[in-house]
């Protein structure tokens, strides 16, 4: 993958099939990759036997950006399956004044 196929790729979305022959037994194995990688194609009919060969550095950079390159740590365990109890959200109130009322009319709490 060159650079223009890179800047495709990560701002347009863009996979640059080289041209050639496509056969079924052949595209259908890269479209589940792709998949499993969280490519989706808008035409999978124009994927070529010749994506074949750089796809795997496509999948690689594509599960990079999504952040998949090394092990991750669950949130709690058991995650996602179990959640803590009594770990549900709660609603923010208001912002409170640091003040109960007005200020008297010198603008100062003290004086008058």
């Amino acid at each position: 993958m060159d650079t223009l196929e890179r800047i495709g790729f990560d701002r347009l979305g863009l996979v640059v099939a080289p041209p050639g022959a496509a056969s079924p037994g052949v595209s259908a194995p890269l479209i589940a990759e792709f998949a499993h990688a969280g490519v989706r194609f808008a035409n999978p009919e124009a994927i070529t036997d010749g994506l074949a060969g750089p796809h795997r550095e496509l999948i690689a950079h594509a599960r990079a950006a999504r952040g998949e390159t090394g092990t991750f740590a669950p949130l709690f365990r058991g995650f996602p399956e179990r959640l803590p109890r009594g770990r549900t959200p709660r609603r923010r109130r208001g912002a409170r004044s640091a003040r109960p009322g007005p200020a008297p009319v010198g603008g100062h709490r003290g004086r008058a």
